[in-house]
């Protein structure tokens, strides 16, 4: 007899998988050794560049109250105005007390789709100049790559510039 178990993956990502199937996409989660918190851990673990790490961020639209997700080229830094005119409203940060509750997910490990609720999402331009890109799939140390135009599809994102200004 031989043994074909699976590792158990962690049930956050199981709902990456299951969203990235419901999608039309591949299953291509990793779970990794070490952290991919930060976007040049993850960039290392993934053997890429830090620009084709995605970067989730979740806002607070402060008029609608909604929360808003921001799809980030790892070595971008978000230019608040940038995505206050790409959402229609200032922003503000969340706690991640309303993180968790919005999308299911912690801080450090929140995928671009997936969520517990429906999220309003916009895309850093930046991400479509790569062929391939690498996201958090729910938790702190996973991983999943996508052609960035199917994450936009599958994620409804609105594209524009995100990029804050270099210095």
């Amino acid at each position: 007899m031989t043994d074909t178990a699976q590792p158990i993956r962690a049930a956050a990502c199981e709902r990456v998988a299951r969203a990235l199937k419901d999608a039309g996409l591949e299953d291509t989660i990793r779970e990794m050794p070490a952290s991919t918190r930060t976007a040049e851990d993850a960039a290392s673990a993934c053997g890429c560049a830090v620009g084709q790490i995605v970067k989730s961020l979740v806002f607070r639209g402060k008029h609608s109250g909604r929360a808003l997700l921001f799809l980030v080229a790892g070595d971008n830094r978000l230019d608040m105005k940038a995505a206050e005119a790409l959402a229609g409203e200032p922003v503000s940060r969340p706690d991640a007390a309303y993180v968790r509750a919005e999308t299911g997910f912690a801080i450090g490990g929140i995928p671009p789709l997936g969520h517990d609720r429906a999220l309003k999402t916009y895309m850093d331009e930046d991400l479509l100049d790569y062929p391939l890109v690498h996201a958090a799939a729910g938790t702190p140390n996973s991983v999943f790559s996508v052609a960035p135009d199917a994450l936009k599809t599958a994620t409804s994102a609105l594209s524009g510039p995100l990029k804050e200004a270099a210095a």
